[in-house]
């Protein structure tokens, strides 16, 4: 049995329907999505090939991924949210330090400007 015959989602079936010749290379990654969202993957690479396939197809990924198992997405998602909101508050924070040090670099510039001989 190939593997475009054992396609999970109605998404990806879809797809394959109207999918031609040019378009296998988008069907195997559709069917790699369905792999990852089914935990079939595993490896150091297939990090890399995760997440490279999540920024390539977006949709195809949510799509996929909420057919499949719909609960564990949503609160990835969520988990990404957050730490995204976490990772902003500390960049602004960083931002906010960067700042002041340059403040304070220009104040001791300046006083050693006016005392100097």
């Amino acid at each position: 049995m190939s593997k475009y015959n054992k396609i999970r989602t109605k998404y990806a079936r879809n797809k394959l329907k109207q999918a031609g010749p040019k378009d296998k290379d988008y069907i195997d990654a559709l069917i790699r999505i369905e792999e990852f969202a089914e935990g079939r993957v595993y490896g150091l690479y297939s990090g890399y090939e995760r997440e490279a396939l999540k920024s390539r197809f977006p949709a195809e990924w949510k799509a996929v991924n909420m057919e499949i198992r719909p609960k564990a997405f949503i609160q990835e998602l969520e988990e990404e949210r957050k730490e995204g909101e976490r990772l902003g508050k500390a960049v602004k924070e960083i931002e906010r330090e960067d700042r002041l040090e340059a403040q304070e670099q220009m104040r001791a510039w300046r006083k050693a400007v006016r005392e100097r001989p």
